[in-house]
């Protein structure tokens, strides 16, 4: 029988425990026992908590030493009662009935992890939508207008580029960018004084060379010098030049004459010819074309 005191087994109807020495009463003494298990409250049982009821079988096996008076084989240790008490700890791996608080506990923190991602992205969309509703207009602003007057100046577009930087001058008269733009401005005006001076010279030699060409009778070939060749040149550089264009009118006069004595000699194809020079210097030239009528018709009636 056993001990209510101190859990003991006691052989035979005694009537006092041979441990601690408690009196059994009447109903114990008389009563029937059987080997029976102790197990831990709120855990499964392991191999090593069984303990036999029969100390003499128990021992015998050498599965522990004989616990001395006052020795209790139902409470748990105190490091057992450690590891139940943690958070989330199911022995052995198998769930019981407080495996779901375990659970609980382990998935709040994800939870709330969740909770705070949301709320900061929330946040970091709101941020972004008060930026784009309250800051100024691009357009306005200094960074942005300096930046395309940047571009236009990488460009080698001097003139939109200088108007661009001498606007920013004027609007941002206080912003940090604006010795920057002051220099960008010196820049444009030594680069386009620059390209004026090396414009001038150019036309210089195209004069020279059309002049020269002009006093050998080049009007038209060789191809690689000739009258139309450099005042042409000339002329897309400055298209109000008075010297390119008198000198191609004085070519265009004398083909003419050629064209109009062979037209009276009946030398229709040499007219002709001297005809279409003319019009390489004036196209579309209505004078000109009728002539080449002319002479067609005047060449057909001969055959």
């Amino acid at each position: 029988m056993t001990c209510r005191n101190c859990g003991a087994y006691n052989e035979g109807n005694r009537s006092h425990c041979q441990h601690c020495h408690t009196a059994l009463p009447e109903a114990v003494k008389t009563a029937q026992y059987t080997r029976t298990v102790i197990q831990t409250p709120l855990r499964q049982a392991r191999p090593s908590d069984i303990i036999s009821a029969n100390p003499a079988v128990f021992y015998a096996a050498g599965q522990g030493e004989r616990p001395g008076k006052g020795t209790s084989f139902v409470n748990p240790s105190a490091d057992e009662a450690t590891f139940y008490a943690a958070p989330g700890a199911d022995p052995g791996g198998i769930s019981g009935p407080f495996s779901g608080s375990a659970t609980k506990t382990a998935s709040s923190p994800k939870r709330k992890t969740l909770i705070f991602s949301l709320i900061a992205l929330a946040a970091l969309l709101c941020a972004g939508m008060g930026l784009y509703l309250f800051l100024p207009d691009r357009a306005t602003h200094a960074s942005f207008v300096f930046a395309e007057a940047e571009k236009t100046f990488t460009a080698q577009k001097y003139s939109a580029a200088l108007l661009m930087y001498q606007q920013f001058i004027e609007r941002f008269p206080g912003d940090y960018l604006v010795p920057l733009a002051q220099e960008r401005i010196r820049a444009i005006h030594g680069q386009v004084e620059a390209e004026k001076q090396q414009k001038i010279e150019r036309m210089e030699t195209l004069l020279q060379n059309a002049r020269e060409a002009f006093r050998k009778q080049r009007y038209l070939k060789p191809a690689e010098d000739n009258v139309l060749l450099h005042t042409s040149a000339l002329l897309q550089l400055d298209p109000a030049n008075s010297a390119a264009l008198e000198l191609q009118a004085a070519v265009v006069q004398f083909y003419q004459q050629k064209a109009e004595e062979a037209f009276r000699r009946g030398y229709y194809n040499s007219a002709i010819d001297h005809y279409e020079n003319v019009l390489r210097i004036m196209p579309n030239d209505s004078q000109t074309l009728e002539k080449i009528s002319q002479a067609l018709e005047m060449r057909k009636r001969g055959r």
